[in-house]
């Protein structure tokens, strides 16, 4: 019930304007993290996102924030490095000016050559002090060890939250 709570807080923070700050859910697969981190991705889109009918405007492939309304954008990690990895080397520049950014399943991709980690690390300090909603499996411990250490850093770094979720994986749950 505590990451019910806190994804609510995230979402009524949103709708309020209040100060952006990331949201971090962490455990086990089937936890829900994903279902609950989707539902308020999808509330912001509909609810609070400025942006959500807007077009983006750029000069000389050069975005510019001060033209650029927001949107939200859910990206499953995989695919953020897939992105990268398929020539969008500016991806975590890009998205910088978005309202709201949700990594799905941060550090469930392979990456033997650090160029995913780097990535995040950088989407990571791009999304400083923005609206941003993470997942995943691995503690920050392990999030340091086997991606970044300075990306465990920025998830409990100002005011964002980690909320680690204990409970059984929902498949293998009694019903």
């Amino acid at each position: 019930m505590k990451a019910v709570g806190a994804c609510a807080r995230f979402a009524a923070d949103m709708e309020a304007n209040r100060s952006p700050y990331w949201l971090t859910l962490c455990g086990l697969q089937g936890t829900g993290k994903t279902m609950l981190a989707r539902q308020v991705f999808e509330f912001a889109r509909q609810n609070c996102n400025p942006g959500r009918h807007a077009l983006w405007v750029s000069g000389s492939g050069i975005h510019n924030e001060s033209n650029r309304r927001p949107n939200c954008v859910w990206l499953e990690s995989y695919r953020f490095g897939e992105r990268l990895r398929g020539g969008e080397y500016d991806l975590p520049e890009y998205l910088r000016a978005d309202y709201l950014v949700a990594i799905d399943d941060l550090g469930a991709a392979r990456d033997k050559t650090d160029f995913l980690a780097d990535g995040l690390y950088r989407l990571a300090d791009q999304r400083a002090h923005r609206w941003m909603i993470w997942t995943t499996n691995l503690t920050l411990r392990e999030i340091s060890e086997r991606l970044d250490p300075r990306i465990s850093s920025r998830l409990i770094r100002d005011q964002n939250r980690v909320v680690h979720m204990t409970c059984p994986d929902y498949a293998l749950r009694r019903r």
